[in-house]
C-alpha cells in the first residue's frame, strides 16, 4: 500500500483499500466496509498513530494535509494535490546520496590538492640528477619528515612532473 499526503483541496475516494490511524476512520467509519473500528483500533488511543486497513464502501474524503495508505487506483488529476510519500522519500533518499557523494569527492579533491601543494613546497632545492631524473625511492628519502603524510607512488610522479616544469621554465 501506498502512502499519500493531502497538498490541494479535499480529495473524495470511492472504492480501494485505505489505511488510517483511529483518529481518521472514527468520523469516516459509515463509508467504511464493516462500519466498525478495525480489530487493531479498538484497544488503541485516539491519538495512536497505529494505521488499520480499511475498506472504501462509500465516497470518503480527505483534507488537506492528512496522510492516508491507499491501495487503489489515483487519478493523473490528483498529481498536483496527492503526494506519493514513498517516492518523494526515495527521491530525497537519492538526492541526499548523491549530495554526500559530491561533498565526499570535493573533500577528496580538496585534500589531494592540499597534499600536492605540500609536496611541492617540500621539493624546494630537490632537483634530481642533471636531467631532473630521481628514483622514487630518493625522492621519498629527501621528503621524510617534511610532509606530515605518507604520498603514494602517482602523488609522487604527478608532484615531480610540475615540479620539474616549474624548475625547467
Amino acid at each position: 500500500m501506498k502512502r499519500y499526503q493531502v497538498t490541494g483541496r479535499h480529495i473524495p475516494l470511492h472504492s480501494g483499500t485505505v489505511e488510517l490511524t483511529r483518529a481518521q476512520a472514527e468520523p469516516r467509519l459509515g463509508q467504511l466496509g464493516g462500519h466498525t473500528l478495525a480489530k487493531a483500533h479498538v484497544k488503541a488511543s485516539a491519538k495512536s498513530d497505529l494505521r488499520a486497513a480499511y475498506t472504501v464502501v462509500g465516497e470518503v474524503h480527505f483534507k488537506v494535509g492528512e496522510i492516508l495508505g491507499y491501495d487503489g487506483d489515483v487519478p493523473k488529476a490528483w498529481g498536483d494535490v496527492l503526494i506519493d510519500l514513498d517516492a518523494a522519500e526515495a527521491a530525497a533518499m537519492k538526492a541526499a546520496e548523491e549530495e554526500a557523494a559530491r561533498a565526499e569527492a570535493r573533500e577528496r579533491n580538496d585534500r589531494e590538492s592540499r597534499e600536492l601543494d605540500q609536496l611541492l613546497a617540500a621539493m624546494q632545492g630537490i632537483t634530481g640528477d642533471e636531467n631532473f631524473d630521481i628514483t622514487i625511492d630518493e625522492l621519498q628519502t629527501q621528503l621524510a619528515g617534511r610532509v606530515n603524510f605518507v604520498p603514494t607512488e602517482h602523488q609522487l610522479h604527478n608532484a615531480w612532473a610540475v615540479h620539474v616544469e616549474r624548475l625547467a621554465s
